[in-house]
């Protein structure tokens, strides 16, 4: 029988780069999102996926999801989350509702999903990846919601790591720049300022992304559990003098 993984915000371009790399080395995929019609497109051209909508933030989606993943594979060897979003506002003008919902989705959401789907996790000894982001430890102007909404996150990855202990691992990655649709606005002397930063001396793409979620879901990471790898280029370690 394949491994079956679940990938939410499947509409993005780092879920699907996920997406397509676990299909080709075998796995079962249902994506999910709250697009509909993208979310079934892009199901329809990655090998071995279905779509089923799932909105993160709605506890009901994850009981629907949870009755289907029982029905008609009786397993989950993988759930990813990819959801999210981000917002830049100074100090004070996030609106309250803005700030909840930045928090639901990134914290609440995750852990509403393991608790729903923990059972068939532990039928396949499974693994939970979340998606972070280096804002959880480096402050950036104008971010205060976003980074408090990955700070919580990487909290949450590490108790859900002892709470599903034995039996499945939970880890993070925290991305540092990963280059995306949103960025081909970004004129090159931005580009060039934001590459000088990265030891590596590049912004990142969603196959960079891919490649370490594939590596966690897999057996070469069978003892690493409750852990954040930050996917930056070295980001976040470099002082930049």
């Amino acid at each position: 029988m394949n491994a079956v993984a679940v990938v939410t915000g499947a509409v993005g371009e780092i879920a699907q780069a996920s997406a397509r790399l676990l299909a080709d080395s075998g796995w079962t995929l249902v994506l999910t999102d709250i697009d509909d019609e993208r979310g079934r497109t892009i199901a329809a051209r990655t090998g071995a996926a279905e779509y089923h909508r799932c909105d993160v933030t709605d506890q009901d989606d994850w009981a629907r999801l949870r009755d289907h993943l029982a029905r008609r594979h009786g397993r989950l060897d993988l759930l990813y989350f990819n959801s999210g979003s981000s917002a830049r506002t100074p100090l004070g003008d996030t609106p309250v509702a803005r700030w909840k919902h930045l928090l639901d989705v990134h914290i609440t959401a995750v852990y509403q999903g393991v608790a729903a789907l923990r059972d068939l996790l532990d039928v396949a000894r499974g693994s939970v990846v979340v998606t972070s982001s280096i804002h959880s430890v480096t402050a950036f102007h104008e971010y205060s919601a976003y980074a408090a909404a990955k700070g919580g996150l990487e909290a949450l990855t590490r108790q859900l790591a002892v709470d599903c202990a034995p039996g499945v691992r939970v880890n993070a990655v925290a991305l540092g720049a990963v280059f995306t649709s949103p960025w081909e606005i970004a004129g090159e002397e931005e580009l060039a300022a934001i590459r000088s930063r990265i030891p590596l001396g590049r912004i990142g793409s969603p196959a960079d992304v891919a490649s370490v979620v594939a590596f966690l879901a897999s057996e070469g990471a069978a003892y690493l559990t409750g852990q954040t790898l930050r996917v930056d280029g070295g980001r976040t370690i470099w002082a930049g003098e």
